[in-house]
């Protein structure tokens, strides 16, 4: 599949089947806090969305910006944390809150090398933070956007086989992971870098979708260029 194709389809997909979720509140899905989209993206981390949502809400209520939850005491954080696991995640937001607003002046860095000194910030959510919050043309790969890539362009569900296919390593969060995923975003300052959070969804769809269940996903099995169109999503 070429490259615009698969942007203007994706873009189409999320149009008739995208959730609106709190942390895409707004006329748009870039140029937003970039303390919400951190919170958002911590608490997703291995954590599913229905049950992100209400601890979001609430979090965002209690502590609606960077200096308010800096200022905040750490065992209220951990008491409102509690239930969604994992909870050295809450532990990590206050510790970059508090360097963002002692270190930085309250404003958060706007590069990729920066971003991931911030505690509990890595390579996914610096991205994130750069794509959703500043307007950055990166690609943000986690692992339902690197489902839809892998099946789309390499056929394959398998990293496994895509490091045959390619002769190198990779990982969801590669470099040359990354940078496939950045290839395919659109660039400039349009309403096409939302491109990235409808391929998320897109990803999230095709968690649980078979090849007999695909008549929503907007692809077909010509995007594969080693000819396997066994784990191709098809359309008729």
């Amino acid at each position: 599949m070429r490259r615009k194709a698969f942007q203007r389809e994706t873009l189409a997909w999320y149009v008739k089947h995208g959730r609106m979720f709190p942390w895409r509140a707004g006329k748009s899905l870039w140029g937003r806090d970039p303390y919400q989209v951190l919170v958002s993206e911590v608490m997703l981390q291995q954590t599913q969305v229905d049950r992100v949502i209400p601890y979001y809400e609430r979090w965002m209520e209690r502590w609606p910006t960077v200096k308010r939850l800096a200022r905040a005491r750490l065992a209220s954080l951990i008491k409102a944390w509690a239930g969604l696991g994992y909870n050295r995640r809450a532990i990590y937001l206050h510790e970059a809150a508090i360097k963002v607003v002692s270190e930085l002046g309250g404003q958060f860095p706007r590069t990729e090398e920066e971003l991931v000194k911030l505690p509990g910030v890595g390579r996914y959510t610096a991205r994130a933070i750069l794509a959703f919050a500043f307007g950055q043309d990166v690609g943000v790969l986690e692992t339902n956007t690197k489902r839809v890539l892998l099946r789309i362009f390499f056929g394959t569900n398998s990293l496994g086989e895509l490091k045959m296919l390619l002769g190198q390593e990779v990982s969801a969060h590669s470099l040359c992971t990354q940078r496939m995923g950045e290839e395919r975003v659109p660039h400039g300052d349009s309403p096409e870098n939302a491109h990235l959070a409808r391929r998320e969804s897109l990803g999230n769809s095709l968690r649980s979708v078979s090849v007999s269940r695909t008549s929503s996903i907007p692809f077909s099995t010509a995007s594969a260029p080693n000819g396997n169109s066994k784990s191709i999503i098809t359309d008729k």
